[in-house]
Parts: structure tokens; sequence; C-alpha cells
């Protein structure tokens, strides 16, 4: 069961943070290559993220404006994403991205990759959030 944990400090807001998390629009900047297309019916616990694919997953848990996990399953592996938000100080957020897979192992060096990945996702993240472009419109300011 590998678990992969990383986190960094977000010079903004939790609700600054939170609006890039669920702002489905500004995932293509901050989680290129994983289309998100919708969230059926919503931002919910057993809600649904739509990707480009069809294949949907599964929101296992979700408390606004702090946490939220999806599941994956695919060929009998579980998948689970996690990003939970904790406030550092007066307008500062710590970010942790949780990645749990069962069923499976990675293969060598994927989860030095995986690891690299998250935290390239985090710093792309804190981009947005520090210039305050949580909503698709703002990325042509």
């Amino acid at each position: 069961m590998p678990d992969i944990e990383v986190s960094t400090t977000i010079n903004a807001s939790v609700e600054k943070v939170w609006e890039c998390l669920i702002d489905i629009e500004s995932w293509r900047h901050w989680w290129p290559g994983h289309k998100l297309q919708k969230v059926d019916p919503a931002w919910q616990e057993g809600g649904k993220l739509v990707w480009k694919t069809g294949r949907p997953s599964t929101i296992n848990s979700f408390t606004s404006p702090t946490y939220f996990q999806w599941m994956d399953m695919n060929m009998g592996i579980e998948i689970y994403r996690s990003f939970r938000l904790e406030v550092v100080d007066q307008g500062s957020t710590k970010i942790i991205h949780d990645l749990k897979i069962i069923g499976a192992s990675f293969p060598p060096g994927g989860e030095a990759q995986e690891r690299n990945d998250m935290v390239a996702t985090l710093s792309k993240i804190r981009n947005l959030a520090e210039k305050g472009q949580t909503k698709w419109w703002e990325f042509w300011k």
C-alpha cells in the first residue's frame, strides 16, 4: 500500500486556496493531463468527478472548505487522492496532498516520480492562489 504525502504553505487564505481546488476550470492549470470536465451532481460526498476519458471518480469525503478525497477504481486497483487545508496563521494556509494505492505497487522509480508530480501540483496551486487567480477568466489578466 504505497502512501505519499506532500505539503506546502501558501500565502493565501483557506478560502482562496479552496477556490482553486473546487473551480474545475482552474484544474487545467494545476492538474494538466488530467482533464476534469464536470462534477456530477456537485462537490459533495458521493458526487462524481467526470474526466475527459468518461470514467468517473467518486468523491468519498467532502468538508468545505478544508478537505476532499476522491477514489478511482481501475482493474481492481483503488487509488485515493485527497487535499487537506489547514490555517497556518492570518492569510496563510498549509495544503496537504495525499495519495494511497491499494492493490498495486509502484514500478521502480514510480514512487519518486509521483512524489515529484505531487510537489509540482502543489507549487502550481500555490502560484494560482497567491496571485489571486482562482477563476478561469483571471488567467488572462
